[in-house]
């Protein structure tokens, strides 16, 4: 993370500029400086939607894994495959037009 905020001062002209973030950040710039709020503020529980679409993946691994050594337990939307080995449960909401859903247990897969 270290790396990201000094490569973001080095680009943007230092601690002192001003600038609208969302015209300085890419998706993933943005996605990751979210998750550097996110371990700062260190909450109970975080609900992260598709907040790591834009990283690659082994950046995204380094971010499931901060939130869960930082005590954060995550509820995560997430069209990602491999992301499911960081969560013990997944609630798959079925598109059967009448608000089905199915549980399945990830226990014995998490690496958590």
């Amino acid at each position: 993370m270290a790396f990201f905020v000094g490569s973001l001062l080095e680009r943007e002209g230092g601690w002192e500029t001003v600038k609208n973030w969302s015209d300085i950040f890419s998706g993933g710039e943005a996605q990751r400086f979210a998750m550097a709020r996110l371990y700062l503020h260190r909450p109970a529980f975080a609900v992260l939607d598709e907040a790591s679409a834009a990283i690659s993946v082994d950046i995204e691994s380094e971010l499931m894994l901060g939130c869960h050594r930082r005590g954060i337990t995550m509820t995560s939307v997430s069209h990602r495959q491999h992301l499911r080995k960081y969560h013990k449960r997944v609630l798959t909401v079925l598109g059967d037009g009448e608000g089905g859903w199915a549980q399945e247990d990830l226990s014995a897969e998490c690496v958590l």
